[in-house]
């Protein structure tokens, strides 16, 4: 289990991103462990994005203690009905965060370089030109004005 987690840091460190990552595990046939949650039980699943992703994010891989990455919002639809949103919650708010607390597979500054890295190439609404998206995010809008259909 170790060994598969520190080889999904060693190649984030290597390729350009997440999803590099799981193209490169998937193409070499390496798995990922998985507990379902209330479980004890490991079970070994083929490389997907969402478990990369979650390995890469969790700071308890850097030897950090944390608690506060998360806040469940509440809302309250006109129906009566209770939504709840749970949403990520800046590094520097988190309520508590102790570095070094544990052996990590990286250190502290490697982690958030990952997560300035990942920051980057993620490709999400509102993502940066750094994104997957490239430059050209910068660029429709003045195709756009000039009138150019389709870019």
């Amino acid at each position: 289990m170790r060994a598969a987690i520190a080889e999904v840091f060693r190649r984030f460190a290597e390729l350009t991103s997440a999803r590099q990552v799981v193209l490169s595990l998937r193409a070499d046939g390496l798995k990922l462990p998985q507990r379902a949650p209330g479980t004890a039980r490991t079970t070994w699943r083929d490389a997907r994005y969402r478990a990369v992703h979650e390995i890469l994010v969790k700071p308890a891989y850097a030897g950090a203690y944390v608690f506060g990455r998360t806040r469940g919002d509440k809302t309250v639809e006109v129906t009566g009905r209770v939504l709840t949103r749970v949403r990520a919650v800046a590094r520097d708010r988190w309520e508590i965060c102790i570095r070094d607390h544990h052996a990590g597979y990286i250190d502290w500054d490697a982690y958030v370089a990952n997560q300035a890295r990942l920051a980057r190439t993620v490709g999400r609404p509102g993502a940066t030109a750094e994104g997957r998206h490239g430059r050209a995010v910068h660029c429709w809008p003045a195709w756009r004005a000039a009138g150019v259909a389709g870019g």
